[in-house]
């Protein structure tokens, strides 16, 4: 394939007086909880049944071991569609900004 035939790449206007260009990392993780705070929330959650099931398993309780690694499971599969929900609300606000930005 030659290169001749190749489109070039779509330039995306960028706004450099975006907020985002100047925040920290704290400013950062703070607008991100609350722009989706399931995310942290499964997470936590997540952490606390893995941690829960490590004590059931030094413990020697086999039963509510596996209990809490199922949990485990539920709250993983939880926070990875809040993530998938959250990119799915990202990329709808970032489509309609991108329009915007065109059409100026």
């Amino acid at each position: 394939m030659s290169s001749d035939s190749a489109e070039p790449p779509v330039r995306i206007p960028i706004d450099t007086s975006s907020r985002r260009w100047s925040e920290g990392y704290k400013e950062k993780a703070i607008r991100k909880t609350m722009e989706n705070p399931w995310v942290p929330l499964g997470t936590l959650v997540t952490a606390g049944a893995l941690v829960m099931a490590a004590v059931r398993l030094r413990q020697g309780d086999s039963r509510k071991f596996q209990v809490w690694l199922r949990f485990r499971v539920a709250f993983q599969a939880f926070t990875i569609f809040a993530i998938l929900g959250g990119l799915y609300k990202y990329g709808q606000g970032t489509s309609r900004r991108i329009r915007e930005l065109w059409s100026k």
